[in-house]
């Protein structure tokens, strides 16, 4: 899927950015370069895939600044945005937000305004917004309402959802 997903960006002229796990891009290396030549922005999605709340503050601050470094000595570029594996900052672990900005993260796509058994901040702004006590600027994953009920579009719900489901989820996203 990674080539004709690159081919279609291409056809439609679009950027997009890439979430990279670090010990995917240290294995395919030229996949990372090859996103990064076609202009392509890469974030960082962690090391290893685990959950930020089964972590300690030292193992997720080596987690984002290793995959960090990786990407940017692969690609050259500076690494600005990260999103974390199931969106699992939550409200247990809101200190991993300063240390993203510590680590010069000026981005984050981590937190999720639906509130379910492994992740949400219930809380959370439905829109993007800045968290004032370190400057990082919150893209939290987009929802939808259908039959009574509240969707996450994004992430593994790209795999998840039916297409018709997330086609309809982001069109009733874009007239809000």
């Amino acid at each position: 899927g990674f080539s004709k997903v690159i081919e279609l960006l291409e056809i439609h002229q679009c950027k997009a950015t890439f979430f990279a796990l670090g010990w995917i891009a240290e294995k395919y290396p030229h996949l990372v370069k090859q996103l990064a030549a076609a202009g392509h922005e890469l974030g960082s999605h962690s090391y290893s895939h685990e959950k930020v709340y089964n972590q300690t503050r030292e193992e997720f601050r080596e987690e984002i600044s290793r995959t960090k470094k990786i990407i940017e000595d692969l690609t050259g570029q500076q690494v600005f945005t990260h999103r974390s594996p199931f969106f699992s900052i939550t409200s247990k672990c809101l200190w991993a937000l300063d240390i993203l900005a510590e680590e010069g993260y000026t981005i984050d796509c981590s937190v999720s305004p639906i509130k379910t058994w492994r992740y949400g901040i219930s809380t959370c702004p439905d829109g993007i917004f800045r968290i004032r006590e370190n400057n990082l600027i919150e893209f939290p994953v987009s929802k939808f309402s259908f039959l009574s009920k509240t969707w996450a579009i994004g992430g593994a719900y790209f795999r998840i959802f039916p297409y018709r489901l997330t086609s309809g989820g982001m069109k009733k996203r874009m007239q809000q």
